[in-house]
């Protein structure tokens, strides 16, 4: 706000300055309040959501490249695919 007020008092000796202001109801103020609030809620919902899937993923890949290097140790087949998807 500090950067537009000083740009507007260094305007003043260049011609008309045009200034508007407009007022908002402070109901809807506060119901824009509630909306960011509730929005925010739900925002860390998903993140908490993200971050719990992603800590599943990370433990399905370690388990798999697990498994994967056991059935090396014992020559137990596997496919091709399964040694693809480790490099994704």
């Amino acid at each position: 706000m500090a950067s537009a007020l000083s740009r507007l008092v260094d305007r003043v000796g260049e011609g008309p300055v045009n200034l508007s202001v407009s007022l908002t109801d402070s109901q809807e103020v506060l119901s824009l309040r509630a909306r960011i609030e509730s929005l925010e809620q739900e925002l860390d919902a998903l993140r908490a959501s993200y971050n719990h899937t992603e800590f599943l993923y990370r433990c399905e890949v370690v388990v798999n490249t697990e498994l994967l290097d056991l059935c090396r140790e014992h020559g137990i087949k596997v496919r091709r695919s399964m040694f693809d998807r480790l490099r994704e």
